[in-house]
């Protein structure tokens, strides 16, 4: 199964996608995660000490047209499980690669799928750029991360169009971020006309691990990751129903829902 999360910058998806492939991993699922933003290694600082070495990246692995054997290009994250990180160049080394073929991108996504039990993709800001919208195409289902605010809501309709665009079959689980002003799923849904099926609880926990190397439930930090382990293993369980056939369909959250 490839799972899509898309949400502006700085909604938790770094945070909500590394922890995730370690409850998937913990539960014997096979997981890959990746970025489709090239430049940046978010996902890498979550798992600071696996080493992937220049030669595993997925720039050089589009380069060389070796789409057929993505695993190479994916490192086992030392200490996590079965949980497996994609190489990417950052910074300056990216921009020596050509942006990826369509037809490269289409088949990259299959046998990815086809060699784990999960794949998590983190798109980019720019869900509209060539790797971030075919993974969304190819993508089973698509976790939308809402920021509950003025320029998290200006966001989410900006992509409104793009995401609709997609296909009407499309299993959407609206997600909102972890946000101070909103301790209830109830309230922040009535206050900004939004069906949620989710809430990332919110905790100081998130900050102080974020980019830390520590996945938060790895971590130990008292309440705040008791909540965040309970609704990773929540989503978990929802998603796993999924693969095992046990719920035909989610209900797909309208897009402009009010």
């Amino acid at each position: 199964m490839l799972i899509n999360i898309i949400g502006k910058p700085g909604t938790g998806k770094s945070t909500l996608i590394a922890n995730l492939a370690c409850a998937f991993a913990k539960a014997g699922r096979r997981t890959a995660i990746m970025s489709t933003d090239m430049t940046y290694q978010s996902l890498q600082y979550y798992f600071s000490n696996t080493k992937i070495e220049p030669e595993q990246s997925l720039g050089l692995m589009f380069q060389k047209k070796d789409v057929r054997r993505p695993e190479k290009y994916f490192v086992r994250a030392q200490g996590y499980g079965d949980v497996y990180v994609a190489g990417i160049s950052g910074g300056e080394a990216s921009l020596k690669y050509d942006l990826p073929e369509k037809e490269d991108i289409n088949i990259f996504l299959d046998e990815l799928k086809n060699s784990f039990d999960f794949v998590l993709v983190e798109n980019a800001e720019n869900i509209s750029s060539r790797l971030s919208y075919l993974s969304l195409i190819k993508s089973d289902i698509i976790l939308d991360v809402i920021d509950l605010s003025i320029q998290g809501i200006s966001y989410k309709l900006s992509v409104r169009d793009i995401l609709q665009n997609i296909g009407t079959n499309k299993q959407i689980i609206s997600i909102s971020a972890p946000n101070k002003g909103f301790k209830s799923k109830g309230r922040a849904e009535k206050a900004l006309e939004l069906n949620l099926d989710f809430q990332i609880p919110y905790c100081q926990v998130a900050t102080m691990c974020a980019n830390s190397g520590i996945p938060i439930i790895c971590a130990s930090a008292g309440e705040g990751r008791v909540k965040f382990a309970k609704f990773i293993e929540s989503l978990k369980n929802t998603l796993e129903k999924e693969v095992c056939g046990t719920v035909t369909s989610l209900d797909k959250v309208p897009l402009n829902s009010k």
